[in-house]
């Protein structure tokens, strides 16, 4: 709310209008009406002859008019959504700024404006709002771009056409892993007010497990994978019979997936769960272990193709990191708010993580969120318009448009040429001619091998090793030199 100044963006009162409408429509006197209604005979005076528009908010008047505050509020707008918004102080010294530049005379303290300004901006231009961001990687940002989309639901059309897999979502799947830590976000909790800080009690192990998910278009079909540790003792903290149901346990050197790892998954959880219908797609992000050769030849002798995603553009066109990962993440740290609210001595570890992931694994890995997945990423139904327009915007400020490259003149005559690269072309050469020095433009015929090959005798002095005798050879073809004298 603004600031309540006397005289400062205050509203014409509804007993101010009556009184210039009963004086305008002469039915009172402005020494009448004003006593009637009760407003200032001067106020009421200014009103009626004029002197201050009808309809105009009484005070002082803004720094910017109307239309340069709806360009600023437009600009702010638009580089939020390019990854570069402006905070509140950013735009308030922005406003400074361009009041100097435009000689505007201020009440501004220092040349920034205050908070009474900024208020009473905002109530001017509601559709301005402050949002946190949410964390974009630059990679991200420039990735994700028109041209590289299009591409990629190209391939994505061609694929489902070859394959006959437009109207057969259980052939489509997806699959991605992510990390699941054991120090969990705690949610927000009800607190006295004027309170700094707010504890929350969380774990004292920072480990994370990798979890790796396999949806189809329709539902959940593919046990969850886990990963931990690069030893089978790695395994043993862990409570696996309170797990997700069917749940494979895997280790190995790496924390992440490695090619191994990958090849495993694919025998022992894809194969295992995906049915015998044949042909089948399988849509990974480019990680090097889902485009490992062993793997790529595995699909292929099981009649199961294997579609790449662009880089770094998972957070728009992979299913699970779209509407499931996300909610299970949040399921899973309520599932650990609540057990460790039930006593002081409930922290999450190895045991009693299975149990927790399993909570946040059903109500995370539905039909709903999975159907929502393959919907907003174009693939069943396929939608290339799916991606929204401001999907792209963060990518425009590095969105660089190279010329063409130009098509190789072939010049033929001297007159074709420019006049500082014409040479002058003797139309019968000699040995002695300094045009059988020049090397082959589309102008000079052919090289005199004969002289090169004397020059190079008579320079003994310039020794040239063996790569350049090779790359010198290789160019002229003077294979006739013998490089040994030398």
């Amino acid at each position: 709310m603004a600031r309540k100044v006397k005289g400062l963006y205050q509203k014409q009162s509804p007993m101010l209008q009556r009184a210039i409408e009963a004086v305008r429509s002469n039915q009172m006197s402005i020494r009448k009406a004003a006593d009637h209604y009760g407003v200032k005979k001067s106020t009421l005076g200014d009103h009626v002859s004029g002197k201050i528009a009808t309809g105009r908010k009484s005070g002082r008047s803004t720094v910017f008019e109307l239309d340069v505050e709806k360009q600023i509020v437009a600009k702010a707008q638009l580089v939020s959504q390019q990854g570069f918004g402006v905070s509140r102080k950013q735009l308030m010294r922005k406003a400074g700024q361009l009041a100097r530049t435009m000689k505007l005379k201020t009440p501004f303290k220092k040349g920034i404006p205050g908070q009474a300004w900024w208020d009473g901006f905002r109530q001017r231009n509601p559709e301005l709002v402050l949002r946190k961001p949410e964390k974009l990687a630059s990679t991200r940002a420039r990735n994700l771009n028109k041209p590289v989309v299009d591409n990629y639901f190209k391939d994505l059309d061609n694929t489902l056409t070859e394959l006959n897999l437009r109207d057969s979502p259980n052939a489509i799947w997806n699959m991605d892993e992510t990390n699941s830590n054991m120090e969990h976000t705690p949610a927000k909790k009800c607190s006295r007010k004027g309170v700094k800080s707010v504890p929350g009690l969380v774990s004292n192990s920072r480990e994370s497990v990798t979890v790796v998910a396999c949806i189809s278009g329709r539902y959940c079909n593919a046990p969850m994978n886990v990963v931990k540790g690069k030893t089978e003792k790695s395994l043993n903290g862990f409570n696996r019979s309170e797990g997700p149901e069917n749940a494979v346990w895997a280790f190995q050197k790496n924390a992440w997936i490695d090619d191994a790892g990958c090849l495993k998954w694919f025998h022992e959880v894809f194969l295992q769960n995906c049915g015998p219908k044949r042909p089948q797609l399988l849509i990974v992000d480019q990680h090097r272990s889902h485009e490992a050769l062993d793997l790529l030849e595995e699909g292929m002798r099981e009649n199961i193709r294997i579609l790449a995603l662009p880089p770094h553009t998972t957070h728009f066109l992979c299913p699970l990191d779209r509407t499931v990962f996300g909610p299970f993440k949040k399921h899973y740290n309520s599932a650990c708010d609540d057990f460790t609210m039930q006593s002081p001595s409930n922290l999450v570890m190895k045991w009693n993580w299975p149990k927790l992931s399993n909570e946040a694994f059903k109500l995370a890995f539905i039909h709903r969120n999975i159907v929502s997945g393959f919907r907003a990423c174009g693939i069943f139904p396929f939608n290339p318009s799916a991606i929204p327009l401001e999907a792209y915007m963060p990518a425009e400020p590095t969105n660089i448009e190279f010329p063409e490259p130009e098509i190789n003149r072939e010049i033929t005559t001297t007159e074709t040429r420019p006049e500082e690269e014409q040479h002058d072309i003797d139309p019968n050469p000699t040995k002695n001619s300094t045009t059988d020095l020049l090397p082959y433009d589309g102008v000079n015929p052919e090289i005199n091998l004969e002289l090169l090959s004397q020059i190079a005798v008579e320079n003994q002095d310039s020794i040239l090793d063996e790569k350049e005798r090779e790359e010198v050879e290789e160019i002229f073809n003077l294979s006739q030199i013998n490089w040994k004298k030398y």
